[in-house]
């Protein structure tokens, strides 16, 4: 068994400034869309995972937390306190019910169920519904990685998108998620629960966490920055995540999209990364890929 990903989700106080970034870089992103609980967010859809770009922007409508009752505003506002980045990764569901069930068997700590919908604009200008149930398992060393299951309750025809799914940068899925860790060991058994007993694999830098399509990466902080040399270090000591790697279909394409986006980059064979003030210091990674997502 391996539960592949869903979404990652990046956390910025200013949407719009987040959002012009993403186009310069050559994404297609959906319509804004609120949350009822006091975000907003926008998508790049990829193959059969996305990118989702989120806000708070209505602090008002944030419901306070509860013991056992989790707070999708009032968290990602109290991540923002600390600064924009690279909040939650959401993960594929088998079905809210069955992902609660396992979980619970594996002893993590979950959350009561969280559901909500909202308007999604489609590429023709008409809007639908679409739902979502969230199963929140976390870990208590990590306040800021969130991990969770999406049960998306809405047939993928009216979610995804194809004209939403064309990337100048030719992205076509997520390939990995990059985290840092004092000892990413303490975290094992934590994520064989979460993603699958067989698909962790410890090895002297850190964890590798296998999905199917792409992998977690969990390695301690001066070795992910000896692979990135020059990126800023923006990590205080916290468990979390700090940047994510994108399949796409031709670098030399990506290339020019990021060169006409004026952020300094660094080209490693077929692949390129940065990470500036204005990704919030998060490490991006455009690789090129020749399998099919």
């Amino acid at each position: 068994m391996t539960r592949e990903i869903d979404h990652i989700v990046l956390c910025r106080s200013d949407l719009d400034a987040m959002v012009s970034l993403y186009k310069k870089l050559g994404f297609t992103l959906t319509p804004k869309a609120e949350h009822p609980f006091g975000t907003s967010n926008q998508l790049a859809q990829l193959g059969s995972d996305f990118i989702e770009l989120l806000s708070v922007t209505q602090p008002e409508n944030i419901t306070p937390s509860s013991p056992g009752a989790f707070s999708f505003g009032g968290y990602n506002r109290a991540f923002l306190n600390k600064g924009d980045g690279f909040s939650m990764v959401a993960l594929k569901s088998d079905g809210w019910q069955a992902d609660r069930a396992h979980f619970e068997t594996q002893g993590l700590d979950l959350y009561e169920p969280f559901e909500f919908s909202r308007l999604a604009g489609q590429p023709d200008g008409t809007e639908v519904t679409v739902g979502f149930k969230l199963t929140i398992a976390t870990h208590p060393e990590m306040p800021w990685a969130i991990f969770f299951t999406c049960d998306h309750q809405h047939e993928p025809k009216y979610f995804y998108k194809s004209p939403f799914q064309s990337h100048a940068n030719t992205a076509i899925g997520i390939a990995e998620v990059m985290m840092v860790a004092e000892d990413p060991g303490l975290y094992t058994s934590y994520f064989q629960g979460l993603i699958g007993k067989n698909c962790v694999t410890e090895h002297d830098s850190g964890l590798i966490i296998d999905t199917g399509s792409s992998v977690i990466n969990v390695i301690r902080h001066g070795e992910l920055y000896e692979r990135f040399l020059g990126a800023p270090n923006i990590s205080d000591g916290d468990t979390r995540m700090i940047g994510y790697g994108i399949h796409v279909q031709d670098i030399e394409t990506t290339e020019k999209v990021i060169q006409a986006s004026g952020i300094n980059y660094q080209r490693r064979g077929k692949s390129l990364w940065f990470s500036a003030p204005e990704t919030s210091n998060v490490i991006i990674e455009f690789s090129e890929t020749s399998a099919v997502i």
